[in-house]
């Protein structure tokens, strides 16, 4: 099904190879919406996923988890109750425990990896990420994938 993709800007990795160099900047500003707060966030994201019958969100970036966006991210998590949320984050399993993230639905995490490289896909049966090193994780931060793989 369709799920509303945000991309965030600001990002500490430096994956050789990411698909959104341009969004490591945390002063990129071309053609980028700023959001002031938590409540602007919701009011958008409430038009788009009316306009598009759809309740999943995924937070991209840069990295949703980037000191510049974490603030509004865990805002957002703590008074969503109405979506179902992804978080795509170059951060590893430990880091992400350390930042107390909470009620998300999944999270997918590990550094973009070019030697690691897949074709990254959603197809019926499975989702591949873009690295075999990326993994995924449901809400109690159980691992649910493998090889950077996730089959439903």
């Amino acid at each position: 099904s369709l799920a509303i993709l945000i991309y965030t800007i600001g990002c500490d990795h430096n994956c050789l190879g990411c698909h959104n160099s341009e969004l490591q900047n945390p002063n990129y500003n071309k053609n980028t919406l700023t959001i002031k707060n938590i409540n602007e966030l919701i009011d958008l994201i409430k038009i788009f996923a009316t306009k598009n019958k759809t309740n999943k969100i995924v937070f991209s970036g840069g990295d949703p988890l980037f000191f510049n966006n974490i603030k509004i991210l865990k805002e957002f998590l703590n008074i969503n109750k109405d979506f179902e949320t992804c978080i795509y984050t170059g951060y590893g399993i430990k880091s992400v425990q350390s930042f107390n993230i909470n009620n998300f639905n999944y999270i997918k995490c590990g550094k973009y990896i070019n030697i690691l490289q897949q074709l990254s896909e959603k197809t019926d049966n499975y989702i591949s990420f873009a690295s075999t090193n990326q993994k995924l994780y449901n809400s109690n931060y159980e691992l649910i994938s493998n090889d950077g793989l996730y089959y439903f």
